[in-house]
């Protein structure tokens, strides 16, 4: 079937439109939701999580005006989240030593499975997941999954 010039002519108009009311309407979708939510609309360039010092800012704003808190209020919750804070990072320097040596023993039991060929192949693995993990400051501690 063949579409007179007339006709592909309005077809292109109406694909034209659509795509102009929905860059339009995209922008004015943003300009609005950024305007009434009094918050910075990210583009996605500048998406990345929050650190955690933005997350707890965020988070105890949030339940400063969602739950009407006084200022005091807010300096006891602000020291609960560090008292909280502490635990978590002492819980997870004591379960280090277990973690790796579970890990060690999970890396030996491939390892055992493993031909030679496919073992300098895993050993490859692991070197490479240890130097991207030290490129991006991975260093948390504790066992990082199957050696890749």
């Amino acid at each position: 079937m063949k579409l007179s010039g007339k006709a592909a002519l309005y077809m292109a108009l109406v694909f034209a439109s659509g795509a102009v009311l929905g860059v339009v309407g995209n922008r004015s979708y943003t300009a609005y939701y950024a305007a009434n939510n009094n918050t910075k609309v990210r583009r996605d360039k500048d998406r990345r999580p929050p650190t955690p010092k933005e997350y707890r800012e965020g988070y105890i704003s949030f339940m400063q005006k969602r739950l009407n808190l006084s200022s005091d209020q807010v300096t006891q919750i602000g020291l609960i989240f560090d008292e909280t804070r502490a635990q978590f990072e002492e819980l997870q320097q004591r379960t280090i030593p277990e973690q790796m040596s579970i890990g060690n023993g999970q890396t030996e039991r491939i390892r055992a499975i493993l031909s030679d060929e496919q073992r300098e192949q895993f050993e490859l693995l692991r070197k490479e997941r240890e130097d991207r993990n030290k490129r991006k400051g991975n260093n948390r501690g504790g066992f990082r999954g199957p050696g890749f």
